[in-house]
């Protein structure tokens, strides 16, 4: 026995030895996450190994906290050049990280070795198919917490030079429309945030078509309340207060890009595909510097696409907009966050230029009815615009151990030039007779306008004991605007000579207001009585708003050839004015939030008290009218909640006073053939309205939605233009009017959810329907009693999609229709109904070596027209071809091919209860482009090891 034991023990004890006195070292930091929630796995067991992946040299490192705060697994392990850190979790694969240590660390063994490599991400395991031998990790979409949906950005798996518009595309249940609107479920969401911060100041399309894809982590969205991030409150919002915070989307950034300068480059060159054969160009670039504490940014933009964003950066094609004639943009801007270590100081500001040149050209067609005539026009036009526009904010939030305080600034300077002319033919017939040519009439127009204003927010909020708030709230605003208009009109009769035209007018327009106001709210909070609660807020508010505005019109006869021309002109009295406007507004608002069990009820009332005065100068009389008014405001709305559902009926009556403008009595016929009249009798409008909701919010990985809603409306003195026809002359008198029983009806549906075991499809609909049964007032004899129009609108719509992935090919199919009717219930126009109907299908898929293609065909289909060359189907091809360069994939070329069979319309029709009209633009959509884009990332680098 002894003959085993001894050399047993001196055999371990040799190991042993041996180990004692090998080099070791001290390995700390390594972070082991959830890779969606990025939560740490504490519960994780991390091991170091020979880079063989065979023989262990440290099993199960400890976890180290610091102050309740996670901050890596550590531990101490022989020391090596090169190790293998494997990690093993409970519901996670397990993963393999290869780590070469630094070689400086062997110069002084007493260092500790920091893991300075990316976090180790462990994914959930969502299903495993070893039939095969072969085991599939999916990767989860989204998740549910709370109030709060996270999407995991990783598992939408996105082709290189994808930004962030293209990612939020493609997140279940999200649209993202050219305006950069993003609605969730079909929510509006009202700010795009960047690691919780407000970064571009209300602008989502900086972030959205500047910012890689690839820098992004996860995506929330959730309901922003600055009182529970003061608070610190954990706990789910109250219906209340859903109702009342705004929806957000913040977008948090990968632990690497947190710190450093993320920028891209791009410039693209092309020609139009329609004859005359133009260029196109383009120009871009972004740079952002983000730390833990403060941002900078800094974007510009050029092209001449008539495009606000670079061509085929969406995503997603659209069909342009024909009105947007031809157009140079420039844009130009920074902006500034800051966050003080240690401090819950929070300041961001930004500034922002931006240059448009318009070149404007159409042609017009229409038809106006009235009792039993009929009025035919044509028109063509030709227009320069040049505008620039400067924009800055500041925004400053700072809480403290009593409330917080937030203030807010801006101002802006605005300066617009347009030059123009146009030609007008107006014809008329009565009864079915032919039409027989009226005037003709030739206009050229040169316009400046400069404004500049600038406001100031102030808000306070206490809080005070029993989660009670006081509030207070301060605004002040000013604008200036200046404005001139030289125009040369010439107007000729076919039949009545004697009434021609030909002068020359100029306008002088100055103006100038000034806001101020403030409200006091007191929340008393929530008070409990067993399963019954109650909450209530008392709001007191006052604003004043005065206005000063001139118009001096002087006339001139002469053509403006004659040499003494400037001696002819003379001063317009009876349409040059002074008007000069005082309001005084004072509102008492209660609400009031009760709640049992599953059922509450909102009630809100507010007293409207104002006091408005007006002084308009004109024709050496001075006319002054004084109303003081007070109207009650009401809206009640009781609600069920349970679960995942949740229904609401809210009523509402709501008035609106007339524009204190329209109440003078007076007849601006500044134009010879358009004529504004006042309307002292004028009374206040009254709506009534009722809405249904339902909805039901599916909490798991399939994220299914549905929300049904419907609603009706209905005016009392509504508020309607009435138009006076003179058979004779061709004026049009306007006149503001009130009318009795307009009312609308809707409903409108929306569903979306994922389908497949892996999620692979996503769906969604939207349904809509409405009734308008409109009313104006017409006429085409000027002195004649009014006879009232009415005309049902009936209009139905539906906007499917259907979306399939797998890795980073995306297939999807849309169909959006349109179908809407109209009848005139006295017989002024025939009752007509149309039909859009736009089909398609997109993809975007990688190809051979690297090269990403992406595509969309779509039909455009119109029907119904009465005139046959409106019936057409259109249509439209779009392209992309792309590809990646250089060994860390920072180049991309990129080739764009727009409307490849040039089938995109450039016109536009129009119908209304008052006629029709077609206008024909200069637009020219279809072009091809080649693109060069270059990102620079510039990480930080690394601080020296800490001493052990």
């Amino acid at each position: 026995m002894k003959r085993i034991i001894y050399p047993l023990l001196l055999s371990a004890f040799s190991s042993f030895s041996a180990l004692a006195q090998e080099p070791t070292m001290f390995v700390r930091d390594i972070r082991v996450l959830d890779g969606f929630t990025q939560e740490a796995l504490t519960e994780a067991r991390v091991s170091i190994m020979e880079k063989d992946s065979v023989t262990m040299l440290a099993d199960s490192l400890m976890t180290r906290f610091v102050n309740d705060e996670f901050i890596g697994f550590q531990g101490i392990v022989p020391r090596r050049n090169h190790v293998v850190i494997r990690v093993e979790c409970k519901g996670y694969p397990t993963e393999f990280r290869e780590w070469k240590i630094p070689e400086r660390y062997a110069k002084n063994p007493d260092e500790q070795v920091r893991y300075a490599g990316k976090d180790i991400d462990l994914w959930p395991e969502l299903d495993q198919n070893l039939g095969e031998a072969q085991v599939n990790a999916s990767r989860i979409l989204m998740v549910m917490k709370g109030d709060t949906i996270e999407y995991n950005a990783a598992a939408f798996r996105m082709h290189e030079g994808s930004m962030l518009d293209n990612l939020v595309r493609a997140l279940p249940g999200v649209n993202l429309d050219d305006n950069g609107r993003i609605t969730v479920n079909g929510e509006f969401v009202k700010s795009l945030l960047v690691n919780g911060r407000d970064f571009f100041d209300g602008d989502p399309k900086i972030a959205l078509r500047n910012l890689p894809a690839y820098t992004v982590n996860k995506v929330k969205v959730y309901r922003k309340s600055d009182k529970r991030k003061y608070r610190g409150d954990d706990a789910p919002l109250s219906e209340e207060e859903k109702r009342q915070a705004p929806l957000v989307m913040d977008v948090m950034l990968k632990r690497e890009y947190e710190q450093g300068w993320i920028s891209n480059y791009e410039v693209g060159g092309g020609t139009t595909l329609k004859a005359p054969v133009d260029e196109r160009w383009m120009a871009r670039l972004f740079a952002l510097r983000y730390t833990n504490h403060s941002s900078i940014g800094i974007y510009a933009a050029a092209n001449n696409t008539n495009d606000g964003a670079t061509p085929g950066d969406k995503g997603e094609w659209t069909r342009k907009d024909a009105t947007s004639g031809e157009k140079k943009s420039y844009l130009a801007g920074v902006t500034f966050s800051l966050q003080p270590k240690n401090k819950k100081l929070q300041f961001n500001t930004s500034l922002k230029a931006q240059r448009e040149e318009e070149l404007f050209e159409s042609s017009t067609i229409g038809e106006t009815f009235y009792n039993d005539l009929l009025t035919h026009y044509t028109s063509q036009s030709a227009n320069k615009r040049t505008s620039t526009d400067l924009n800055w904010n500041a925004h400053i939030y700072n809480p403290d151990s009593r409330g917080f305080s937030s203030a807010n600034a801006t101002a802006y300077y605005r300066h617009n030039k347009r030059k123009g002319n146009s030609e007008y033919v107006s014809e008329q017939a009565q009864g079915g007779s032919a039409l027989d040519t009226l005037y003709q009439r030739t206009m050229w127009s040169n316009e400046r306008e400069t404004a500049w204003g600038t406001s100031v927010t102030l808000f306070r909020s206490n809080y005070l004991r029993k989660r009670q708030t006081l509030d207070f709230y301060l605004k002040f605003s000013y604008n200036k605007h200046d404005a001139d208009r030289n125009l040369f009109d010439r107007l000729a009769y076919k039949m009545e000579p004697h009434r021609n035209l030909t002068e020359q007018r100029r306008y002088v327009l100055p103006s100038f207001d000034y806001n101020y106001g403030g409200s006091v709210t007191f929340d008393a909070g929530t008070k409990y009585f067993g399963d019954f609660s109650i909450r209530s807020a008392s709001i007191v508010n006052y604003e004043q708003t005065f206005k000063s505005g001139h118009q001096d019109l002087s006339r001139s006869n002469d053509d403006g050839l004659a040499p003494s021309a400037a001696a002819l002109w003379v001063i317009d009295e009876l349409n040059s004015y002074h008007t000069t406007r005082m309001e005084r507004n004072a509102t008492v608002e209660q609400k009031f939030n009760l709640r049992f069990k599953d059922f509450g009820l909102n009630a809100a009332a507010e007293l409207p008290v104002s006091s408005r005065r007006i002084s308009d100068y004109r024709n050496q009389t001075d006319e002054e009218m004084k109303k003081t008014q007070v109207v009650c405001n009401a809206r009640l709305n009781p609600f069920w909640g349970k679960n995942n559902h949740s229904v609401d009926l809210i009523g509402t009556i709501m008035n609106r006073l007339p524009e204190l403008s329209y109440l003078i009595d007076r007849n601006d016929s500044s134009d010879p053939l358009w004529h504004d009249a006042g309307n002292p009798s004028l009374k206040t409008s009254r709506e009534y309205s009722l809405e249904a909701v339902y909805r039901f919010r599916e909490r798991n990985d399939y994220m299914r939605s549905i929300e049904v809603s419907g609603g009706y409306s209905e005016w009392e003195n509504n508020f309607s233009f009435g138009r006076f026809y003179n058979r004779e002359t061709g004026v049009t008198t306007v006149r503001p009017m009130n009318i009795n029983g307009t009312w609308r009806a809707w409903a409108k549906g929306n569903y979306s959810r994922l389908l497949g075991k892996a999620k692979r499809w996503n769906i969604s609909n939207d349904l809509g329907f409405s009734f308008d049964h409109s009313l104006d007032y017409v006429s085409d004899r000027e002195a004649a009693s009014p006879i009232k129009s009415a005309v049902d609108n009936l209009n139905v719509t539906d906007h499917f999609r259907v979306d399939y992935r797998i890795n980073e090919m995306r297939l999807g199919a849309k169909a959006d229709l349109t179908w809407r009717k109209q009848k005139s219930l006295d017989g002024r126009f025939a009752t007509n109904s149309f039909t859009h109907f736009n089909y398609g299908v997109t993809l975007s898929t990688p190809l051979i070596w690297g090269i990403h293609f992406g595509t969309d065909i779509m039909a455009y289909y119109r029907r119904g027209y009465a005139d046959a060359s409106m019936n057409t189907t259109d249509w439209v091809w779009n392209a992309e071809l792309s590809r990646p360069l250089g060994r860390r994939k920072q180049w991309l070329i990129k080739a764009i091919g727009f409307d490849l069979l040039q089938q995109i319309p450039n016109v536009r029709r129009e119908v209304n209860n008052q006629g029709w009209q077609e206008t024909r633009y200069n637009t020219k959509p279809s072009y091809v482009m080649l693109h060069v884009v270059y990102r620079l990332d510039v990480k930080p680098k690394k601080s020296p090891m800490s001493k052990k």
